[in-house]
């Protein structure tokens, strides 16, 4: 499981999240997406933004992460578990043992799980995301990064 996170808001980790996840896909490598960034829910637009995702499934309104993966496209080996309805205590949620054993149960169903995570530093929800994922990346750009 790897998370990606970037230092400043649009430095680009949620471009590379998906893109990366897709060229997996193509090599028939199994990828879950995970829209990590509950409070922008970019990466779920990829889904055209379904209004259950993971904050409902860890606020325990659905007993089972899988009823709330959408497909991308044909790709049937690329998913994404967007953030559903925006929650007010997001990093509540994120902190909650129910992530923490989705992510267990997506790693062994997944070649790949990706964590699109909200910029380092600024809420708590990536440091507590990056206790559990196995790698992170950490994605800058010239000309966005303040230092």
């Amino acid at each position: 499981m790897i998370d990606i996170v970037k230092a400043s808001a649009g430095s680009g980790k949620t471009f590379l999240s998906s893109n990366i996840a897709t060229v997996l896909s193509i090599k028939r490598r199994k990828v879950l997406v995970i829209d990590g960034d509950m409070r922008h829910a970019s990466l779920s637009e990829y889904v055209d933004s379904p209004k259950k995702g993971l904050s409902n499934y860890l606020a325990g309104d659905f007993e089972n992460y899988r009823d709330l993966v959408h497909q991308v496209g044909d790709n049937t080996y690329l998913h994404i578990l967007p953030v559903g309805t925006i929650p007010p205590n997001p990093s509540e949620l994120i902190g909650n043992a129910r992530f923490r054993e989705l992510v267990a149960n997506a790693k062994k169903e997944y070649d790949y799980v990706f964590i699109d995570c909200p910029p380092i530093d600024i809420v708590a929800d990536t440091q507590i995301i990056s206790d559990i994922a196995d790698r992170t990346v950490f994605v800058t750009r010239a000309g966005v990064l303040e230092k």
